[in-house]
């Protein structure tokens, strides 16, 4: 089921039988899932694990997007790493799709949406969702090497840092290339591609909670400049650091 839906004051906890898609239209919700604290906003979405515990709130005005999916549907791709997640980033994909259907059905038109419309947009969204990189498998593909293991650790206490992978590859004895080699086959993905998934996770965060100037952030965050900065999230999220942070506090 697809319809629109606005909140108010915070919500008791509460579960569901059904997988729950919420996405941005306009305005902010903040959110508790199973513990973990998150918002949907103009950048972010959230996929509601069936039976999780949860609680919601928002202020002023506001409408999101809302996909309630059953748990046994067969047409429903699989979705397990964005609800593992709960809060993921929207890619420009999804930012296209939300756009859109905010613009086709105005708000004077209630919830309720035209049904040839929801089977459309319901099929591009679920597609878009699964192939989302936050949906790709996290599972390591054979027992991490401990070095590439200390690799991975060290990103994540050194991404500010001028990184490069010759450098973490001489702080455990190995080459760029084998440990290049290495973590592939360990956690399928590279090096530098962790280490640019940590720097922007990290800048995020900062735009999104802190007022600290763009250049800090960058600097905190391991970008040489606010320019490497923007063109990074340009490039990851469809947006720039200014927008991602006028977006928090519309």
């Amino acid at each position: 089921m697809l319809d629109f839906r606005t909140y108010g004051p915070a919500v008791a906890l509460h579960t569901h039988d059904f997988v729950q898609v919420v996405m941005p239209s306009r305005g902010v919700l903040e959110m508790e899932v199973d513990g973990r604290g998150g918002r949907v906003d103009a950048h972010h979405a959230a996929v509601i694990p069936a039976g999780a515990a949860h609680a919601f709130e928002a202020t002023g005005r506001n409408r999101f997007i809302v996909l309630d999916l059953a748990v046994q549907a067969a047409d429903i791709p699989d979705l397990g790493n964005l609800s593992d997640r709960v809060f993921f980033p929207l890619t420009p994909g999804l930012r296209a799709l939300t756009a859109w259907l905010h613009t086709v059905h105005a708000p004077e038109a209630g919830a309720r949406i035209d049904a040839a419309l929801v089977g459309a947009w319901s099929s591009l969204a679920l597609a878009t969702l699964a192939a989302h990189p936050a949906n790709t498998p996290t599972t390591h593909l054979v027992r991490p090497d401990a070095r590439a293991e200390r690799v991975w650790r060290a990103i994540d206490r050194r991404f500010a840092e001028s990184l490069t992978l010759d450098e973490l590859a001489a702080g455990v004895g190995l080459s760029g290339r084998r440990l290049a080699s290495l973590f592939r086959a360990a956690y399928g993905t590279t090096v530098h591609a962790r280490l640019a998934g940590v720097r922007l996770q990290h800048a995020v965060s900062l735009l999104e909670r802190t007022t600290l100037p763009i250049g800090e952030v960058a600097a905190r965050s391991g970008y040489y400049d606010q320019s490497a900065l923007t063109r990074h999230l340009k490039a990851a999220l469809g947006t720039t650091p200014a927008a991602l942070r006028r977006g928090q506090r519309a």
